[in-house]
């Protein structure tokens, strides 16, 4: 026997039931999804770190210092890796051709 379902009254119903119930957690857990982002930003931040305001000028040139150096060699990293890849390219294209 073959039953052929075209969207009727029983899968419509279905369907407004589930959106309903998915509004309905979704309200029920916006509470305790706040609570929780409140909570984790104020532990985020250690206490016992000083504030940027409270840094000395030498101690802030001092610490962009040290991010840009570190910028600097993940550039020179990230550039060498591509540059290895493509003369692996070119050499395995070069064997392949001949």
């Amino acid at each position: 026997m073959l039953i052929i379902m075209t969207g009727g009254a029983g899968h419509t119903r279905d369907m407004q039931n589930r959106l309903r119930q998915n509004r309905n957690l979704r309200t029920s857990q916006k509470d305790k999804y706040s609570l929780r982002k409140r909570s984790a930003a104020s532990n985020k931040h250690n206490k016992n770190i000083p504030s940027h305001q409270e840094l000395s000028a030498e101690v802030k040139n001092t610490i962009s210092k040290k991010v840009r150096e570190k910028k600097k060699r993940e550039v020179i990293v990230s550039i060498s890796i591509i540059i290895a890849l493509i003369a692996v390219t070119i050499v395995l294209i070069a064997t392949l051709t001949v």
